[in-house]
């Protein structure tokens, strides 16, 4: 009874050392009534390697790849099936499971027999690609057997593959392979998973033998080294999927066939099929390539324990600590084996491979080779010292090695760094380079006792009287500094036309016209200043900046674009301001503008024919050398350019200016040095920025505005930094050769302030504010609805601009139709290049038109929708079309109808409503204000 027992003992631990890693059971799918004897050769070295064949048709009722929902099978092996399907054990779905469960297969095709879409569909999930047609076989007309396929070539020898120098090759064997009626698979290139096993030579192509002729098809499915005639796969657990596309390779006849290649002198030979099967076989079904991590081990290496795992064994309670500290000297091993066949041996990557060790918390603080130190029966130990970062945190020891054909290792151990303990440090005092340091802690403990001992023994001085500035009894604002009133008078050369304060507008803000005319823009072009605003807001406006716009231009009879003339902007601006620069004052008109950060003046660095010139506007030019306070700020330029290529330019000095009687002490004055032909032509002496300082052009440095010196100065309290506009009101006149003349109300009250509201003006209202977006520097704010007469228009996500150096205002084109949709006979001009509407049309017929200015309507005044008698019956419109730029420009006509608050110190706009100037007797549109 005993040596039965025993024997069977014997059997069993004999099969079980010759065991796979993974298992040795085997499933086999095979259809009935195929001869498996075809295979005798194959099955019997699977079982005398110890696995367990269960033969199984791919429709048989009791097949399933699972038992209580894990893998029943450690392999799995596909032979060709004549069915066009594989049964519902065998869907593509369980098949990718059977392998995420850590099992093998082994997938066997052949060209004669079509592929069924399971497998197509399954190959495709793991990016590897096969001909479209099923029935495609791989040929080669010079690396054939000319012994079995002399006149079809389809069956390929090949000889073992070659792989990388630093990849193992498990596949090698002698002699030539013969892959009958092979298939052949294109591998995609996104997988790291993938790799090629066996390459078709340059020679071969994919043929599909129901196509006439026996030539390469043009569009062959692939050729030479694209093809793979065994590819393999391995997932990121480890297990493996070989696809082998020649079935018949596996057949007894090919084991120890005799085959001969093509071409004189070429002699048979036996085939090595039967070595090669055995090998792919045994990788598939991890009997290679399998590694394993036997012990992990890591200690401190300094002070008492240094070098102690070169001299004896490390006690367990030195060994794997949990936390290290910053600059300790650490040593790490790891033991590593690898599976051949029926062992465990020592494991030695290839030549010029490495297995390496990182230190790391988010990312690598060290990246080390292992350094094999000895080996073992069955392992090879690997070990590497290194010194712990100067940074505390929870790092890991990490080992990671992935490469093909063998199984992944993956190993992490988390380990705390810490800082330095108190009593690990020396102390200050015996670290001489730290006694300046305390010498300086004690200097600093006794001045204190000095100054405390000074304040409280000292009499302290008599405050002076503060002296306060006294505000009128009518201004209810309180204010620390000073504030100041200044006139604006108009410009007497200024008349008033339609079309060129369009033109200066689509100039200055750089607009795309959508209203047909003889202006347009064309080629994309580089602009410098702040005026050059950009239609996308994502980069900084002014300075130097790249517009992503074009050039102005101006149409001719045949069509042509040319240069703007500069009579065609000239005399734009309607209301100037008397400044005083330097000392002695001198007197210039200056363009208040608050759509610009700029202070620039005509000055005696201009030419001498630009100085001369007038063309009927007589230029007061700045004088630096008869200023006792002007200073030279060296190195400071300044630049304009308008979107139709005009420029203005020259050096920058600081001086006194005089704005209504208040002195802002050195503020930078930009002095023209060139100014292109529209800038000569156009009104007053230079312009006056009140726009936020961050689109100042000055460079390298830009420089403050006036605004924002007076606060820095305290000229104006810190709670006081606004200043406001009152622009006087007039009505369009009679037409004139060069525009529309001035009416009798030229001496309509326009004023300015700086530091204060002035209450007269508000008419007893209290202003309504709304938040200003100065991030690109201009007094912008949300603009979200319209209303003309009693509809609403939605303007959702509009902002607007408030810019006194625009003449009309613009808005959106839907907003200019609804306006001028409004009023009868009203219609877009192509000669004006805008809206026109006609003489005859009485003030009780136009429309209330009224802007929102945050989340409040203000009415624009009916008087100041027409704005220019044309002399054809028709009037040139007050609001016109904005084009393609994506806010809304609200400039004189509008601030006309309102009262303006620009209060900078809290980033808002406000206004109040004015009343309209037209009596109630004055019923046509171009009656004259009396």
């Amino acid at each position: 009874m005993r040596l039965p027992i025993l024997g069977l003992l014997l059997g069993l631990l004999s099969v079980v050392s010759a065991l796979s890693v993974a298992g040795s059971k085997l499933l086999v799918i095979i259809e009935d009534g195929a001869d498996k004897s075809k295979y005798s050769q194959f099955w019997t070295g699977l079982e005398n390697r110890g696995f367990q064949i269960t033969y199984r048709a791919p429709k048989d009722s009791s097949l399933s790849l699972f038992e209580y929902g894990r893998p029943a099978y450690s392999h799995l092996l596909l032979l060709p099936v004549k069915a066009k399907a594989l049964g519902p054990a065998l869907t593509p779905n369980l098949l990718v499971e059977f392998v995420n469960g850590g099992s093998n297969i082994l997938l066997a095709l052949s060209a004669e027999q079509a592929i069924p879409s399971a497998i197509s569909s399954l190959l495709l999930e793991m990016d590897i690609n096969l001909p479209a047609d099923r029935t495609s076989v791989v040929v080669d007309h010079f690396n054939h057997d000319t012994k079995s396929a002399a006149e079809k070539h389809d069956v390929l020898l090949l000889p073992a593959p070659t792989l990388k120098q630093n990849v193992k090759n498990f596949f090698s064997v002698g002699g030539l392979i013969a892959f009958p009626h092979a298939v052949g698979q294109v591998l995609g290139n996104a997988s790291p998973l993938l790799s090629s096993v066996v390459k078709a030579p340059s020679t071969a192509y994919v043929y599909n033998p129901k196509d006439d002729g026996e030539a390469a098809p043009g569009d062959s499915f692939a050729t030479g080294s694209q093809i793979n005639i065994v590819s393999a796969f391995q997932a990121r657990n480890s297990a493996r999927f070989t696809v082998l596309g020649s079935a018949e390779a596996l057949e007894d006849k090919w084991f120890d066939a005799s085959v001969q290649l093509p071409g004189a002198g070429k002699k048979a030979e036996k085939s090595s099929n039967k070595a090669f099967a055995e090998k792919l076989s045994a990788w598939t079904f991890k009997e290679l390539g399998v590694l394993k991590v036997g012990s992990i081990k890591h200690y401190l290496n300094e002070g008492s324990q240094k070098n102690i795992a070169n001299t004896s064994a490390v006690a367990s309670l030195d060994l794997n600590p949990t936390i290290y500290r910053i600059k300790n000297d650490v040593h790490y091993e790891i033991e590593v084996s690898e599976w051949e066949m029926d062992h465990w041996a020592p494991f030695n990557p290839p030549a010029g491979d490495k297995l390496q060790l990182e230190f790391s918390m988010l990312s690598p603080f060290h990246r080390l080779n292992l350094q094999p130190k000895s080996q073992t029966a069955n392992s090879t130990i690997y070990t590497q010292e290194f010194r712990t970062p100067d940074q505390h945190g929870i790092f890991n020891f990490f080992v990671e090695y992935r490469r093909p054909f063998y199984t992944n290792v993956e190993e992490k151990v988390t380990v705390t760094v810490r800082h330095f303990a108190h009593d690990e440090w020396p102390r200050s005092y015996a670290i001489s380079a730290a006694w300046p340091w305390i010498s300086g802690i004690w200097v600093t403990v006794g001045g204190w006792i000095v100054f405390v001992a000074v304040w409280l023994y000292s009499a302290p001085k008599e405050a002076k009287a503060k002296t306060r500035l006294t505000i009128p009894s009518q201004q209810t604002i309180d204010m620390t500094g000073a504030f100041v009133r200044g006139a604006l008078k108009r410009n007497h050369n200024y008349r008033r036309n339609g079309l060129k304060s369009y033109v200066h507008a689509i100039q200055k803000w750089n607009i795309g016209p959508t209203v047909d005319g003889p202006y347009c823009m064309v080629n994309q072009v580089q602009q410098q200043g702040s005026q050059a605003i950009m239609r996308n807001f994502g980069e900084k406006v002014g300075g130097r900046a790249h517009v992503k716009g074009h050039i102005l231009a101006k149409k001719d009879a045949s069509g042509q674009t040319g240069n703007v003339p500069a009579e065609d902007v000239e005399n734009n601006a309607e209301y100037l301001a008397t400044v005083g620069i330097g000392t002695p004052a001198q007197n210039l008109a200056l363009d208040f503008d608050t759509g610009s950060a700029d202070l620039w003046v005509w000055s005696t660095e201009l030419p001498a024919s630009t100085q001369n010139q007038t063309s009927g506007n007589e230029h007061a030019i700045f004088d630096s050398s008869k200023s006792s306070t002007f200073k030279k700020s060296s190195g400071s330029t300044w630049q304009i350019q308008y979107g139709d290529g005009s420029t203005a330019s020259g050096d920058v000095g600081t001086d006194n200016v005089n704005a209504g009687g208040l002195v802002v002490e050195n503020q930078a004055i930009e002095l023209a040095k060139t100014l292109s032909t529209q800038f000569e032509q156009g009104p007053g002496d230079g312009l006056l920025g009140l726009a936020f300082g961050s689109i100042n052009t000055v460079q390298p440095t830009p420089v403050n505005t006036l605004v924002e010196n007076m606060t820095a100065q305290q000229d104006i309290g810190k709670n006081t930094e606004l200043f406001t506009a009152y622009l006087g009101s007039t009505p369009p006149a009679t037409s004139t050769s060069s525009g529309t003349s001035s009416s009798s109300s030229d001496d309509a009250e326009s004023f300015y302030t700086f530091g204060y509201i002035d209450q007269d003006a508000t008419n007893g209202q209290t202003p309504v504010y709304t938040a200003v977006d100065s991030s690109q520097g201009f007094w912008m704010f949300d603009s979200t609805s319209a209303k003309v007469g009693d509809k609403t228009v939605p303007r959702t996500g509009n902002t607007a601009i408030a810019d006194t150096g625009t003449t009309l205002a613009l808005v959106g084109d839907d907003l200019c139709e609804a306006v001028y949709g409004a009023i009868t006979g009203a219609k877009q001009s192509s000669q004006q290049q805008g809206w026109v509407f006609p003489t005859s049309t009485d003030l009780s017929c136009l429309p209330k038109v009224q802007f929102a200015v945050g989340d409040t309507l203000f009415t624009v005044n009916p008087e100041e929708l027409p704005f220019q008698d044309l002399g054809d019956g028709t009037y040139y419109g007050g609001i016109q079309s904005r084009g393609d730029q994506d806010f809304d420009i609200f400039g004189d006509v509008f601030l006309r109808s309102v009262y303006a608050i620009f209060d900078q110190g809290n980033k808002r706009f406000g206004c109040t409503q004015r009343a309209s100037t037209l009596t109630s007797s004055n019923t046509t549109a171009g009656a004259k204000a009396e």
